[in-house]
């Protein structure tokens, strides 16, 4: 697995041993911005402020470790991005996805319903460029999770968070989920502060590993974790509804629906619908049609 979690310290160590076999993060990359342009995809950051007695410890395959905070350089991408690109270029991307998180951190306890996000609440004064700016940092964010597995993000394909080109390729979108609920001795005011990172599903082109080597992405699904917020995003993939639909400025009041998996369900849906969907998008596609569209 490739998760990385940041939890409450104490609560963390006595229940989440079992589930310890994750990936450790690394440092900021000092890449220069000529050598970072053909390769790097901008990476995630997060400016979440914690209360400051609160410990954390991170899971990794060499055991837990203690951390500052979510800022903390061993909770970030190793070695997938530039400078420039993960500050000056995306700054503005950086605020929304601030903005957001912010949201979710007031919002956590609501209860297992459903939430409704007023997006022109979150996103003062335009909520449309609000969430055009949020969704460059979404594909930041995947972007770095697909380089740091070794992929490449063909500039043809892959949307570019700086330009904001190719971006109808990405959907998110956000639900409630209690992940950890079966977790001997859950409570989850206890699990309000949890930031994970899910499973990454995707695929390559074949003919371009013959050809050069490289694991070209073709399409991708993934989850990130806030608390009890799950942000889902699907690139080349039919979003799935059980997990809210999909986030856009068409409407500004966003209906949060919840779902009742576990952290294991979860993994298991998503992987089994991007199969499912994968076969139907690339004869779509190739067909000329809208991989998007209705089959009726």
């Amino acid at each position: 697995m490739h998760t990385r979690y940041f939890i409450p310290r104490g609560y963390a160590i006595r229940t989440h041993r079992g589930q310890a076999r994750h990936t450790l993060a690394g440092r900021k990359l000092d890449r220069t911005a000529t050598e970072c342009r053909s390769t790097c995809p901008p990476c995630a950051t997060t400016a979440i402020t914690y209360s400051s007695g609160m410990g954390a410890v991170m899971f990794t395959a060499q055991g837990d470790r203690a951390i500052a905070g979510p800022n903390s350089r061993r909770f970030k991408y190793k070695n997938v991005i530039c400078s420039d690109c993960n500050t000056t270029a995306t700054s503005a991307s950086d605020r929304a996805y601030d903005r957001l998180s912010d949201w979710m951190v007031a919002h956590q306890r609501e209860g297992s319903g459903w939430s409704e996000m007023d997006l022109a609440e979150v996103f003062v004064p335009d909520y449309a460029a609000g969430v055009d700016q949020l969704y460059r940092y979404f594909a930041k964010a995947l972007g770095c999770r697909l380089v740091s597995q070794g992929a490449v993000l063909p500039p043809e394909f892959f949307p570019n968070p700086v330009t904001g080109t190719k971006m109808e390729r990405l959907r998110v979108s956000i639900c409630r989920a209690e992940s950890f609920r079966n977790v001997p001795g859950y409570d989850s005011t206890n699990f309000d502060r949890i930031m994970s990172n899910g499973n990454l599903h995707s695929s390559h082109s074949k003919i371009a590993l013959d050809a050069t080597g490289q694991r070209h992405i073709l399409d991708a699904a993934w989850s990130t974790r806030l608390g009890h917020f799950q942000t889902n995003y699907w690139l080349s993939v039919p979003p799935n509804p059980a997990f809210g639909r999909v986030l856009t400025a068409v409407d500004p009041l966003y209906k949060v629906v919840s779902t009742d998996l576990d952290l294991l369900e979860i993994d298991g849906v998503m992987a089994s619908w991007v199969d499912e969907h994968r076969q139907r998008w690339n004869a779509r596609s190739r067909s000329g049609l809208d991989p998007w569209g209705d089959d009726s």
